[in-house]
């Protein structure tokens, strides 16, 4: 299987506050949580347990949305696993950019 869609390395945020509205969520909790966590090493821990859960459910090639790329093609290549790569554009601040300009 192919996975066209995965925050990959925000795996390592499963679960937290996902009873939420969805733009609550992401305005109140998961914005400013990635503001304060997410860092490079971040981005490549949470790719490498990301591709250890995708290989394990069977899939075998994935499209990663988030920032930091760089660090977590480096992931997926310690895996072993191949994978497309893109840049994401929103008007939001980020640990990639401040905003979408």
């Amino acid at each position: 299987m192919v996975n066209l869609h995965t925050h990959a390395s925000m795996a390592l945020m499963r679960g937290f506050a996902d009873d939420m509205p969805l733009m609550q969520w992401l305005e109140d909790r998961i914005w400013p949580a990635e503001a304060k966590h997410v860092s490079p090493q971040f981005v490549y821990d949470g790719t490498l347990l990301a591709c250890a859960e995708m290989l394990r459910g069977g899939i075998t090639c994935f499209k990663r949305h988030v920032f930091l790329s760089r660090e977590a093609a480096r992931a997926v290549l310690d895996m072993g696993m191949p994978r497309g790569a893109g840049l994401i554009v929103i008007d939001a601040p980020s640990a990639y950019a401040t905003d979408a300009g």
